[in-house]
């Protein structure tokens, strides 16, 4: 059996912007790791890159080095 997922870059840019919202920018951290949860690492960071993350959660160093990669500062 195959399955997939389609990974709504508008809607998980409105999801972030309502929690952050809820609790305010310098504490909302989006969870990244486990490759976004099987949703896309590079998929997902690059659905948030333009909401000026202070701070991503990773698991891993390779993840924080392929956010580094994509561009995170």
């Amino acid at each position: 059996m195959l399955s997939w997922i389609d990974v709504d870059g508008t809607a998980i840019r409105q999801n972030f912007r309502a929690f952050r919202q809820l609790v305010g920018e310098q504490r909302a951290v989006p969870v990244l790791k486990s490759n976004a949860y099987g949703h896309g690492l590079a998929q997902v960071y690059q659905a948030l890159a333009s909401e000026q993350l202070a701070w991503i959660a990773v698991n891993y160093v390779t993840e924080a080095e392929t956010l580094r990669r994509l561009g995170y500062n």
